[in-house]
C-alpha cells in the first residue's frame, strides 16, 4: 500500500514537472484591435492574457516606452509620419514575450493650441495657449472637428502669440478671451464670427490694428478699451450698437473706417449704428474727426478728453447728447448740431476751449448746465450768448431788463442764473425754458412770457424772493418741478388752461401756500389745479387727516400733492383730468374715488396706497372711458384692487403700472368696515369674499414691461387685438393664472413675460404671432397643450420646466427653437418637426425621457447644435406629414432613418388632434394594423409604415 503511494505521488511531481516545463515556453499573443482615438491622440489596443507589461518602441525616438496599461499617448510627437511597433512583455518565469505588431501613424502639424470638446463631442472650442507662440493661425478643424469658439479667458494675459489668425468656422469669440495678451500685435478675423464678449481684447496694449467682420454686429463694453497703440480700425458695416468703453484709452487711434464707406473723413461710423455707449471713446488722445453717420443716441462721456478732436459730423439722426459727451475736447472747433436732436445735456461741450462756432438744430427742446461752458465762443461773448435761437447764458450783471422778442425760442439751463441786478423779464417767442434758468434772481420781480410758451423747466424760477408776477401766456403744458418755489412774494400768477402737467411743490413757500390756514390745513388752489397740501394742526395729534376733499371745478392734481399723507378718505371731484406724478405716492389712505373726467394717471400717482379702496364695496378700480394713459408704476403695491377695468381708451399701460397687485383678479378676503361700532367707538369690520377680475377692453395699445407682476391672484387675463407691444416680464410671477388668449395685434411675446405663472393651463394664441422670447413661459408646469400656430422662432428656456406638457404643435413656419427651449418638459411623448426648422439650440429637449422626434427632413440641418438632442431620444427621420404639418402620415424604418431606436423607454407613437394612433399599416390608405409601435422595429429595413388613425 505504502508503495503504491509513493508512486501515485511521483507520477503527480513528474506530470507538474512538465506543466511547468510547458508553461514556461508560453509565448504571448501579439496585441491586436490597435486604434487610435483622433481627439486625444491616444492609441490603444486589446489587453493581452497574461501580459505583465508592455514594450511600445517609436520610430525616430531614442528609448522604448514600457507601460503597464494597454494605451499610448502620441501627443507630444512632433509633425511626421511614423512606424509604432508593440509587444506584451511576459513575467520571464511563465511567459515569454510576444511578437512585435506594427502600426503607421502620421501626426499632422498643429498650432500647440489647447482645444476641448463641445456640443456632445461634434465640435471644439480653444481653452488655451498650450505651447502656442510668436505667429499663431488657429486650426478650423481639428483633429476631425470645427473649431466653433474661443471660450471666456481662453488667451487671457498670454505673453507669448505676437500673430493670431481666427479659425473660419469660429462663431463665438468669449469674454477677456484675449484681455491682457500684451506682445499679440495683430490679429485676423474672419467673416462668420457673430459675438464678442465683453472685455475680449481689453488691455492688448501692442495690438496696432483691427478690422472686424460685417457678421459682427454689437461691440461690447470694454472690448478694445485700453489697447493703446491700436491706430486703425475697420468695422463691419452692420454694427448697430457700440457699447460703454469699447474703445475707451485708445490713445493711439486715428482711423476708423468700414467696408464701402463713402465719408470724407479719416473715421466714420456706418449708418447702422444706432447709439454709442458711455465713454465709448473717452481718452482717444489721438483721434482727430469723426463722422458718426446716422447715431441716435450718444451716451455720457463718449468722447471725453479726446482732446485731438477738431472736426465732428454728428449727421442726421441724432436725438440725444448725454452728460459730458465732448467735455474736455480740447482741439475741437466747430460742432453742428442736426435738427433731430431734442437734448443736450449737461456738460456736454464742457472745457472744449478751441470751440468758436456752433450751430444748432431746430428740433432741440432742451440744453442743460454748462452745456458750453470753458469754450471758445462763450469766452468771447459780451453781454450774453445766442446761438441759433437758443440763449445759452446771460452774463450782462447791469441791466435791469430783459427784453427777448422773436430771436430767441429757447433758455438754457441755468442761462440767468442768479443774474445781478435783473428787475423785469419780458419774453416773446420762447417755447422752451430749462432747468433753473431764472433761479436766485435775487431782484427779479415781474416775468411776462407770451402765448408761445410751451414748457417751464423745473427750478425755473426757484427762490426769486421778490418776484411778484409772471404771466406765463395761454400756450403752455408743463410747469416744472419746484419751478416757483420759495418766491416768497408771488400773488400774481395764473395756471393757463393749456396746462396739462404741474411739478412737484411747484409753488411751495409762495403767498398761495402761505396763506393756508395752519389749523384747518386742506389743499392747496391756484385756479384750477391742486398744487399742495398741508395737514390739520389736529393731525399731528391724531397722526392722521379725517378726509380731504379735492373740490368741484378742479382739473388737476399736481405732483406729489399728497405724498406720503395720512389721510383716511379723500375725495376727487370728477371735474379732475390730471393727476400727475406721484400726486397720493405712498399715501396712507383707505378710500380714494378715480375722477369721471380722467384722462391722464402720472408716473406713481398712487404708489404704494396698499390699503386703499379706489371703487365701491367691491374694491374695483374702475378707470373711465377718456382716460388715455397710465404711467410707471401707478398702482404699484396697491393691496386693496381686487378688480380692475382698463377702458379701450388707454393707449398705454406703464411699467410695474400694477406690480404687486396682489388680490386683483383674486378671490380674495378684503376687511370692510360695518355700520357698528365697538365699545370705543371704533368702527366694526368684517372679512368679506370678492370675486376679482381684470378686464382689458379693446383699443388698449400698450403694456409696458412687469406691468403685472407679481400679481399672484390673477386668475385669468384675455389680452385684446389692439394689444401690439407687452413688455418684458409682464405677467411675471402670476402664479395663479390658470388662463391666457392673446389677441391679434400681438406679434411677439416679450422674454419672460408669463415666466413662473405656474397655474398656466390654457394658452390660446392667434395666427399672427411670429416670435416667443426668452423664458417667456418658463416654469408654467401646469401647461398641458401647446398650439403655436404661425410662430416663427421660440426663444432660448421659453418653455423650461414645463413640466406637464403633453402635446406640442410646431408649425410649418417655424424656423428656429432656442437652447433649453423645452427642457423638461418630462410629459411629452411625441414632437413633430417640419422641414423649415433651420436652427435648434442646444439641450432643446433635454430631460425627456419618453420623447420621439418624427422630422421631416432627412437629417439634422448644419445650424442644428450637437447637443439639442441631449438626452438621445428616437429620431424618425424623413417622416411624410399631413399637408398642414399637424400630424405624420409615415415612417420609414430603417439605419438612416431611426437614430437610437432601443433608448431607454422605448418608442412613443405620434399624436394627431381628435384622433387616436391604432398603429401602423404597410399600405397607403390601410386600416390594417400590421405593426405597433412595440413590433415595429421587427419590419424588413427600407418598410414604408402608414399611421392608422381612428377618430
Amino acid at each position: 500500500m505504502k508503495k503504491i503511494y509513493v508512486k501515485i505521488m511521483l507520477m503527480l511531481l513528474l506530470v507538474l514537472c512538465i506543466t511547468m516545463l510547458t508553461a514556461c515556453n508560453d509565448t504571448l499573443s501579439t496585441p491586436s484591435g490597435l486604434t487610435l482615438d483622433v481627439d486625444t491622440q491616444t492609441l490603444r489596443w486589446n489587453y493581452v492574457k497574461g501580459a505583465a507589461y508592455y514594450t511600445i518602441h517609436i520610430s525616430g525616438e531614442e528609448n522604448e516606452i514600457t507601460t503597464k496599461a494597454n494605451t499610448v499617448s502620441l501627443e507630444s510627437l512632433v509633425p511626421g509620419d511614423y512606424e509604432i511597433r508593440i509587444k506584451a512583455n511576459g513575467d520571464g518565469a511563465v511567459s515569454k514575450d510576444s511578437g512585435w505588431v506594427t502600426y503607421h501613424f502620421t501626426r499632422t502639424a498643429e498650432s500647440g493650441l489647447r482645444y476641448e470638446l463641445i456640443n456632445n463631442g461634434t465640435a471644439y472650442q480653444l481653452v488655451g495657449g498650450g505651447l502656442a507662440s510668436g505667429v499663431v493661425v488657429m486650426e478650423d478643424v481639428f483633429r476631425g472637428k470645427p473649431v466653433i469658439a474661443i471660450a471666456d479667458k481662453a488667451l487671457y494675459n498670454n505673453t507669448e502669440i505676437t500673430s493670431f489668425t481666427v479659425g473660419k468656422n469660429v462663431k463665438t469669440i468669449g469674454e477677456k478671451a484675449f484681455a491682457k495678451c500684451e506682445a499679440m500685435i495683430d490679429i485676423t478675423i474672419p467673416e462668420g464670427v457673430t459675438t464678442l464678449g465683453r472685455y475680449a481684447f481689453q488691455s492688448c496694449k501692442s495690438l496696432s490694428s483691427i478690422e472686424l467682420p460685417d457678421s459682427i454686429t454689437q461691440i461690447p463694453a470694454y472690448a478694445f478699451a485700453w489697447c493703446a497703440s491700436i491706430t486703425d480700425v475697420v468695422l463691419g458695416n452692420q454694427i448697430t450698437d457700440i457699447q460703454e468703453y469699447a474703445f475707451s484709452d485708445c490713445t493711439s487711434l486715428t482711423n476708423i473706417t468700414y467696408r464701402g464707406c463713402t465719408s470724407n473723413m479719416r473715421a466714420a461710423l456706418p449708418d447702422t449704428v444706432k447709439q454709442i455707449g458711455m465713454y465709448a471713446f473717452a481718452d482717444c488722445r489721438s483721434l482727430q474727426e469723426l463722422d458718426i453717420g446716422n447715431t441716435q443716441f450718444l451716451g455720457e462721456g463718449t468722447f471725453m478728453n479726446c482732446e485731438g478732436l477738431r472736426r465732428m459730423d454728428l449727421g442726421g439722426g441724432l436725438k440725444t447728447i448725454g452728460n459730458s459727451t465732448f467735455c474736455n475736447c480740447l482741439s475741437l472747433t466747430a460742432i453742428t448740431v442736426p435738427d433731430s436732436t431734442q437734448s443736450i445735456a449737461e456738460k456736454a461741450f464742457l472745457s472744449c476751449q478751441a470751440l468758436d462756432e456752433v450751430k444748432l438744430g431746430t428740433g432741440l427742446t432742451s440744453i442743460g448746465k454748462d452745456a458750453f461752458t470753458g469754450t471758445s465762443i462763450l469766452d468771447k461773448a459780451d453781454k450774453k450768448l445766442v446761438i441759433d435761437g437758443w440763449l445759452i447764458r446771460y452774463m450782462d450783471e447791469d441791466a435791469e431788463k430783459l427784453t427777448i422778442s422773436g430771436d430767441i425760442y429757447g433758455i438754457a439751463s441755468f442761462a440767468a442764473y442768479n443774474a445781478k441786478n435783473l428787475v423785469q423779464v419780458d419774453i416773446k417767442g420762447v417755447k422752451y425754458v430749462n432747468m433753473a434758468a431764472f433761479a436766485y434772481c435775487q431782484d427779479l420781480y415781474r416775468v411776462v412770457f407770451d402765448d408761445t410758451l410751451q414748457e417751464l423747466g423745473d427750478y425755473a424760477f426757484f427762490n426769486c424772493p421778490f418776484l411778484l408776477s409772471a404771466d406765463l401766456g395761454e400756450s403752455i403744458t408743463s410747469i416744472g418741478h419746484y419751478a416757483f418755489q420759495w418766491c416768497a412774494k408771488l400773488t400774481n400768477i395764473q395756471i393757463p388752461a393749456s396746462v396739462t402737467y404741474v411739478g412737484t411743490r411747484a409753488f411751495r413757500n409762495t403767498p398761495i401756500c402761505v396763506n393756508v390756514d395752519p389749523m384747518a390745513g386742506g389743499v392747496v388752489y391756484l385756479g384750477d389745479w391742486a398744487v399742495d397740501y398741508f395737514p390739520s394742526a389736529i393731525s399731528a395729534l391724531l397722526g392722521t387727516d379725517i378726509s380731504a376733499v379735492v373740490k368741484d371745478g378742479t382739473k388737476g392734481i399736481a405732483s406729489y400733492t399728497f405724498s406720503y399723507r395720512p389721510i383716511v378718505n379723500i375725495s376727487i371731484a370728477d371735474s379732475v383730468e390730471y393727476i400727475c406724478k406721484g400726486a397720493f405716492y405712498s399715501c396712507k389712505t383707505y378710500n380714494i374715488n378715480i375722477p369721471k373726467s380722467l384722462k391722464h394717471l402720472g408716473d406713481y400717482a398712487f404708489y404704494g396706497c396698499e390699503e386703499t379702496n379706489f371703487g365701491d364695496e367691491n374694491f374695483a378700480l374702475v378707470l373711465p372711458e377718456g382716460t388715455n394713459y397710465i404711467g410707471r408704476s401707478a398702482f404699484y403695491g396697491c393691496l386693496n384692487i381686487v378688480s380692475a377695468t382698463i377702458p379701450g381708451t388707454v393707449e398705454y399701460i406703464g411699467p410695474y403700472a400694477f406690480y404687486n397687485c396682489e388680490k386683483l383678479g383674486a378671490i380674495a378676503g378684503v376687511v370692510m368696515p360695518t355700520d357698528e361700532v365697538d365699545e370705543n367707538g371704533d368702527p366694526i369690520v368684517e372679512m368679506i369674499q370678492l370675486d376679482g377680475t381684470l378686464v382689458l377692453q379693446d383699443g388698449v395699445q400698450s403694456i409696458g414691461e412687469r406691468a403685472f407682476q407679481g400679481c399672484v391672484g390673477l386668475r385669468e387675463i384675455a389680452i385684446p387685438d389692439s394689444v401690439t407691444n407687452l413688455g418684458a416680464y409682464a405677467f411675471y410671477q402670476c402664479e395663479k393664472l390658470e388662463k391666457v388668449s392673446i389677441g391679434s395685434g400681438l406679434t411677439q411675446i416679450s422674454r419672460y413675460a408669463f415666466y413662473k405663472c405656474t397655474a398656466l393651463a390654457q394658452l390660446e394664441i392667434s395666427d399672427r404671432l411670429e416670435s416667443i422670447g426668452d423664458y417667456a413661459f418658463k416654469g408654467c408646469e401646469n401647461l398641458r397643450s401647446l398650439d403655436l400656430k404661425s410662430v416663427k422662432e421660440i426663444g432660448r428656456y421659453s418653455f423650461y420646466g414645463c413640466a406637464s406638457l403633453e402635446t406640442l404643435a410646431l408649425p410649418d413656419t417655424l424656423i428656429a427653437v432656442g437652447d433649453y427651449a423645452f427642457r423638461g418638459c418630462a410629459a411629452m411623448k411625441t414632437v413633430v418637426m417640419p422641414e423649415t426648422v433651420m436652427t435648434i439650440g442646444k439641450h432643446a429637449f433635454y430631460g425627456l425621457r419618453n420623447l420621439t422626434m418624427y422630422c421631416e427632413t432627412l437629417q439634422a440641418q448644419t445650424e442644428w447644435n450637437g447637443m439639442y438632442n441631449s438626452s438621445h431620444r428616437p429620431i424618425f427621420w424623413g417622416c411624410k406629414l399631413s399637408d398642414d404639418g399637424a400630424y405624420v402620415v409615415a415612417v420609414t424604418v430603417g439605419e438612416n432613418t431611426l437614430t437610437n431606436p432601443y433608448a431607454t423607454n422605448g418608442l412613443s407613437a405620434p399624436v394627431r388632434e381628435g384622433y387616436t394612433f391604432a398603429g401602423w399599416a404597410t399600405e397607403p390608405g390601410s386600416d390594417t394594423v400590421v405593426y405597433t409601435m412595440q413590433t415595429m422595429l421587427e419590419a424588413a429595413e427600407g418598410t414604408v409604415l402608414y399611421a392608422v388613425w381612428k377618430q
